[in-house]
Formats: C-alpha cells, sequence, structure tokens
C-alpha cells in the first residue's frame, strides 16, 4: 500500500479520527495519523482542497436557491390576480427593526397581506443573555409590535422551546430582519423553496468590513434593497448579481418624511441642550468592526452626565453592548448592571433600548457615537455629530468618508470635552453647511420615500411580469 493510500480513503461514514473532505455525495477521509506531520506542504493542499469543495458545494446551494426563486415567481404570477400576496417581516429584535415604512406601504395596499413573525437568533436559543432568556426576548419583542399596531405572531414555539418552520405562515415574500445566525428551519436553503427571500439592511453599508459583503446570504436573496450606489458596487464586486441590488435609498430614513410624533420622545424637559450618547459593541479586542470605544470613554461620559444637569442626556447603547461587557470580562454583570443603574439615578438621563428612535434624533441637539449606521440615520437632521474615532477601526468604505467629513472626530476624551465645550456652550458649528452638501450630493434619499419605490417594483415584478 503507497502512501496516499494509506491517507485517502472513500467513504460514507466519516469518522472523528479523519479530516473530511465531502462534495456531491461523496466524502474523502483523511487519515490524520497516517498523514505526515512535517508535511506542511501536503497539509496546506488538503486544507486548499478543502476551502474549494465548500466553495463549491456553496454555490451548487445559490444556484439551486435562485432556481427556486423562479419557480415561486411563476407560481406567484400565476396566482396573484385570485388572492393578496402575503408579505412577512421575520424580526429577531425589534431595536434592529427597519421596515416600519415598507411595512405599513404594504398594509395599504389591497393586493397585500402583511405580518411580522418575532424570532430569536439561533444562538440565543442556547444561552442567556442580559439575564433574560430568548424567550423573555421575544416576548418583549412581541409586545413592541403589538402595542405600534402591527399584526404580529410568533415564529418560534415558544411551549416546546423550538422554531417554527415559516411555511406554516404561507408566505409569499419574506424580509429578513438581519443575515446573521438565523435558525436552520428559518434559512434561505428551506424558505426559497416557497418563498421570495427579500432584505434590507437594518444599518447602513458604510464601512469596510468585509463580512457586510462575502456573506453567502447576499448572493442567496432574491433581491437586496440597497440603500447606496457605493455599497452596490462592492457587493457586485464580492460575486452579488447585480440585478438583484436595487438601489432605493434606507427605508429607515422614510421616518424623517412624517411629522414628529411627540408621544415617542423620551426627552424630560425642555429648554436644556439634548444629547444622545449611543456607544457600539466592538470596543474589545479581536472584534470584526474594532470602531467601538466603550472602554476608553464609558466612565468619563457617566461623569460629563452628572457635572452637566443643565444637559439632558439620552443613553442609547447598542443592543449587543451589555453582552459583550460581560462576554468579554469587561464588567461583571453585577458591575454592568451597576454602572446603567448609576446613569439611570440621573435626573438629567434617561436610557432608550428599543426600536423607532428617530422622533428622539430629530428633536435632540448633537449625537455622540462610534456606531456605524448612525453615521447616516442622523445626517438628514443636519445636527452636529461627535464622531468617536477607534485606532482599531476597519474604517470606511468611500460613502462612509463622505458622510464622516460633515462630523467633528474625537480621538481621546479630552478632544470629546472639547468639542462638547465648543458646539454645546459655544454653539459653534462650523461643518453644518458640509453637512447640507453631502445630503444633497450624496444621500440617495428618494422624495417620496424608499418604502413606495420598493413596494411599486415587487408589484412590477409579481403582478405585471416586469424582468427581474
Amino acid at each position: 500500500m503507497n502512501t496516499l493510500q494509506k491517507i485517502f480513503s472513500v467513504t460514507n461514514t466519516p469518522n472523528k479520527k479523519y479530516k473530511v473532505i465531502s462534495c456531491c455525495g461523496l466524502t474523502i477521509k483523511i487519515n490524520k495519523k497516517k498523514l505526515p506531520r512535517s508535511n506542511k506542504k501536503m497539509r496546506q493542499e488538503i486544507d486548499r482542497l478543502q476551502a474549494q469543495v465548500k466553495e463549491l458545494q456553496v454555490f451548487k446551494q445559490e444556484q439551486i436557491i435562485r432556481r427556486n426563486y423562479s419557480k415561486v415567481l411563476r407560481k406567484l404570477r400565476c396566482e396573484c390576480n385570485d388572492r393578496k400576496i402575503n408579505i412577512v417581516f421575520l424580526s429577531t429584535s425589534n431595536s434592529k427593526f427597519s421596515y416600519s415604512s415598507l411595512y405599513k406601504e404594504f398594509e395599504k395596499n389591497p393586493k397585500f397581506n402583511v405580518k411580522v413573525l418575532v424570532s430569536c437568533i439561533d444562538e440565543f436559543k442556547f444561552r442567556e443573555y442580559q439575564q433574560k432568556t430568548h424567550i423573555n426576548l421575544m416576548k418583549e419583542d412581541y409586545e413592541f409590535y403589538t402595542s405600534n399596531g402591527y399584526n404580529t405572531e410568533y415564529a418560534f414555539d415558544i411551549e416546546n422551546d423550538e422554531f417554527i418552520s415559516l411555511k406554516e405562515f404561507n408566505p409569499d415574500i419574506i424580509f429578513y430582519g438581519e443575515p446573521w445566525s438565523i435558525a436552520k428551519s428559518q434559512e434561505l436553503n428551506e424558505t426559497s423553496k416557497y418563498a421570495l427571500a427579500c432584505f434590507c439592511c437594518y444599518g447602513t453599508t458604510i464601512h469596510n468590513g468585509s463580512y457586510e459583503y462575502e456573506k453567502p446570504f447576499y448572493r442567496s436573496l432574491f433581491k437586496y434593497f440597497i440603500d447606496n450606489y457605493y455599497a452596490q458596487e462592492l457587493l457586485i464586486e464580492h460575486d452579488v448579481d447585480s440585478d438583484s441590488l436595487p438601489v432605493f435609498g434606507s427605508v429607515k430614513l422614510d421616518a424623517y418624511l412624517l411629522p414628529v410624533d411627540e408621544s415617542k420622545v423620551k426627552w424630560k424637559s425642555s429648554g436644556k441642550k439634548r444629547v444622545i450618547y449611543a456607544p457600539h459593541h466592538s470596543f474589545y479586542e479581536g472584534s470584526i468592526l474594532g470602531y467601538g470605544t466603550f472602554g476608553r470613554n464609558y466612565l468619563f461620559f457617566l461623569e460629563y452626565a452628572k457635572n452637566h444637569p443643565d444637559i439632558e442626556f439620552i443613553l442609547k447603547p447598542h443592543p449587543c453592548l451589555k453582552k459583550e461587557i460581560v462576554h468579554n470580562k469587561f464588567m461583571t454583570e453585577e458591575e454592568m448592571d451597576n454602572y446603567f443603574a448609576q446613569w439611570e439615578s440621573l435626573d438629567n438621563v434617561q436610557i432608550c433600548e428599543q426600536g423607532d428612535y428617530f422622533d428622539m434624533f430629530r428633536t435632540s441637539d448633537l449625537m455622540i457615537t462610534d456606531s456605524n449606521s448612525f453615521l447616516s440615520e442622523y445626517l438628514p437632521t443636519e445636527k452636529p455629530l461627535i464622531h468617536l474615532i477607534s485606532e482599531d477601526s476597519v474604517g470606511h468604505n468611500e460613502y462612509g468618508q463622505k458622510i464622516i467629513q460633515g462630523y467633528y472626530p474625537a480621538r481621546t476624551n479630552e478632544e470629546t470635552e472639547q468639542l462638547l465645550d465648543e458646539i454645546l456652550y459655544k454653539n459653534n458649528d462650523p461643518l453644518k453647511d458640509k453637512r447640507k452638501e453631502i445630503i444633497e450630493n450624496d444621500l440617495v434619499w428618494e422624495r417620496d420615500g424608499a418604502a413606495k419605490g420598493i413596494v411599486k417594483y415587487l408589484e412590477e415584478v409579481i403582478f405585471e411580469g416586469r424582468d427581474y
């Protein structure tokens, strides 16, 4: 028996003793004990082969999904004149729900039925999060949606602690809330068999993080309604089909087309300067994004709020911040609870952790953040923003670079304090005209709103046979 025969064998019953490569029903077992430790080149070649096989498997599945969409669309076109088209929005976090205007646009169109399905991301099912189980988080989401008038159901069987197949809800089009850790029974491999999968980013694609472009999720969508042309170009460079990337602007920014709803504003007082502090979760070592700065300034901002009762603050932490604080051992859970309790005890502070925050943005005077998406979402207010800079950040793409030109960068707490003094007490805002220029020249912001354009587009595809 030669060396290769000792190393390689073909089987359909892989064993933990072996390194496994499989494709098209064939499994290659590599006997690790027989593989020479010194032969790095051979090991590298095997790893390369394994990566290529995995890539081929992903590509094959993407082609299956696209064929599924063709079948689903043909069926919808045959049935659309005899029944309504069912639209569902799959939500795993109300704070990331970007579809308010789109839901309402579908709701008032007699050709569609619409509902929100509450679920959880798969990893939350197996562990506690911020002293709350995945069940409690879903109950909070359900309460949020029902109290705000959304037709809502659970896509999770709480009694039996298991996910429900979305097929049970007879969807024709599914809008996913986020691309991360989707339960197997609710992911595109399954749902493409009976529905068209769509997505609008819950943030804005303005940074250089490659995971925003390389995930198979994006290549497997029926349509990714993208918010800017710069991100569209980058996605195309990462092999996402250009036909699946129509640009309509951000559905979240449709909120600015509505009058301010005072009932949704959390401010306690009038006459004070109003500041939003919105820290991101990516402050820990090894973060993919690395633009969080919480570790250097969490005490600075607490002390600043204590020492400036003439300024009103809303603390708007990223939904994952508390989890990462404990998970990365920056604080114990008790220490973290104490930290946020100190904020909440101040008369000039409130904490906002739920979605639907645009009226808060519009009635504020200043935002302080290291969050990615808020850089673009706050822009239409035309108000100043202190951009907390991390040296570990992945940086911004061309669109992001344009946006941050209208903001005030702060790399240290000393710089932050100086900027607060200039903006809040001296009323100096020399970049105001620059922000207006960026809004006019670079922000994709449809006059009638992105939601109207998306609904019209899908109507034409389904009811009028528009080429998709």
